[in-house]
């Protein structure tokens, strides 16, 4: 049988001492806190002797503050709410093939539920039971980051979590996490503007000891967080070592790179791409258009410096919980194990049936009669299918509105945005504000304008991250168009002679008497 790969990293005594460090920060922040309790009980018997009102007043603002603390210290259960559904392993054999593959590295037990997610990131936790006892092992996989991640990544970012569970940290987890709660609760109680502590506290006596309870408390607190999160940072350092001597360094630190970039992107992919083809009752291919979304020229152009920027001015925190992807990346590249197999093909080709997984999930996380009616649609057919309908239906409600303009008098429409604003309707049930009527306005304008394109000839091409009209080799992106207009950038001018020089000017904004068919306009 050949080796474990995890054998070729060090053992790190450190980690040890980390681990034996954070026991008993936590032990402490409980005894810490029984003796100020304590000493606040025995401080409310002491003075009730003296059956004086002041002495009544500082009982009762000690036994008030005694029993906050006590409260906040009561165990509670860890409810755990799943981040998504359980993936089925009988369903989905080669991804649990790799994670159990991964497990098997490590000589670790698979977690008791692997869930998928709708979040750029990856995470394992025990969770569940009461400080640790009685919990379970959990996996979470974003299913935009099986979009991005090759296969060796995937491997890579499995690994990194693995080695949570291998090294304990995930035990210790429960623990700290339950000190913090507990410390944090101390103080929001303590330091309440309402309720009748912060009543007793109109009597100096009693808003001195609140004072002192509470810096002794936070100056703990503030002790607590350095170390652990100290902790933790080294155990995250541990983890990519780990990562690195099984799944590879190079693979890892990819991984780790996408991941920023992934998670920038999710929201508008998710916003603008995704939303409005599943409110529309469509259900395109998810995984495939997140990828072609982070491919787009325009997307690409502007994520990149975003990107790198974000990375170049991460800073090293005493209150961060992970290292900076440089100190990470540079530690993990110094190893210096030996290469990993590597394996390029999509993390999302480890899927057996993509499309009814996509359509499982959505299901599961958005329990909606049109999800559930809803029906497959390429990318290529969301235009046709989903937009021009839309435009058809917005325009055809406010034909009046439109019907003293051509394409060429958008600039003047502009300027009379507030005036139009006011003759379009907020959407059912919600309240607009002035810049959200006024930006639902131009919404009009650049939806009219595309339909006349559309009606003109102009071909839509409708793609993640891409989207625009042509004829022959010119372009037009109608909402970009109305954007530059309402910034600035684009004279009224060069706007004019721009559709002048197309033909298209003195078109009629407003649509055709009858709408085309289609679906009911997302509001």
């Amino acid at each position: 049988m050949a080796p474990s790969r995890v054998s070729a990293a060090p053992r790190r005594p450190l980690l040890w001492l980390c681990g034996i460090v954070t026991i008993l920060m936590v032990v402490f922040a409980y005894l810490l806190a029984l003796a100020i309790a304590a000493g606040l009980g025995l401080l409310t018997i002491g003075v009730l002797g003296s059956h004086s009102l002041v002495a009544i007043i500082i009982a009762t603002g000690a036994a008030t503050c005694s029993a906050s603390i006590l409260w906040s210290l009561a165990p509670r259960r860890d409810n755990f709410t799943p981040p998504g559904p359980a993936i089925d392993p009988a369903s989905q054999p080669r991804l649990f093939g790799e994670i159990a593959a991964i497990a098997a590295e490590f000589s670790e037990p698979m977690p008791s539920a692997v869930y998928l997610m709708l979040d750029p990131n990856a995470w394992v936790a025990q969770r569940g039971g009461m400080l640790g006892f009685g919990s379970r092992r959990v996996m979470a996989l974003g299913f935009p980051l099986l979009s991005v991640l090759t296969v060796s990544e995937f491997r890579a970012v499995v690994a990194h979590e693995f080695a949570h569970y291998y090294g304990g940290d995930t035990g210790f987890g429960p623990w700290t996490q339950k000190a913090r709660d507990a410390l944090m609760r101390s103080l929001q109680r303590l330091s309440g503007e309402s309720g009748f502590l912060s009543f007793l506290s109109r009597w100096a006596y009693v808003a001195i000891l609140r004072i002192i309870v509470i810096y002794i408390l936070a100056l703990y607190w503030k002790l607590f967080l350095r170390l652990t999160l100290l902790v933790s940072r080294q155990w995250e350092y541990r983890a990519d070592e780990l990562a690195s001597a099984v799944a590879g360094a190079t693979p890892l630190v990819n991984g780790l790179r996408k991941i920023p970039s992934a998670a920038l992107a999710w929201q508008p992919f998710w916003t603008c791409e995704a939303v409005p083809s599943l409110s529309a009752g469509f259900r395109p291919p998810l995984a495939e258009g997140f990828s072609r979304f982070l491919e787009a020229p325009e997307v690409a152009r502007k994520l990149a410096p975003r990107v790198s920027e974000q990375l170049e001015q991460e800073t090293p925190g005493a209150f961060d919980t992970h290292p900076t992807f440089h100190q990470r990346s540079e530690r993990a590249l110094a190893h210096g194990f030996d290469p990993a197999p590597e394996d390029p093909a999509p993390a999302i080709s480890l899927l057996d049936g993509p499309a009814e997984f996509e359509f499982s999930v959505l299901r599961a996380l958005f329990p909606d009669s049109r999800i559930e009616a809803s029906l497959p649609v390429a990318w290529e057919s969301t235009g046709i299918a989903i937009y021009v309908p839309l435009w058809g239906q917005f325009t055809s409600e406010y034909r009046a509105v439109l019907e003293p303009y051509t394409v060429a008098d958008i600039p003047d429409a502009l300027a009379n945005l507030s005036a139009i604003a006011a003759r379009i309707r907020d959407p059912k049930g919600t309240l607009l504000t002035r810049d959200q009527r006024a930006d639902r306005a131009a919404s009009l304008l650049w939806m009219a304008f595309s339909l006349v394109l559309f009606c003109h000839g102009w071909e839509l091409h409708a793609q993640p991250g891409d989207f625009h009209f042509a004829k022959g080799r010119d372009q037009l992106i109608p909402s970009d168009l109305v954007l530059r207009l309402r910034q600035g950038i684009l004279s009224a001018e060069g706007y004019r002679d721009l559709v002048a020089h197309f033909g298209i000017g003195i078109l009629p904004l407003a649509p055709p008497e009858a709408p085309p068919a289609g679906v009911s306009p997302i509001e």
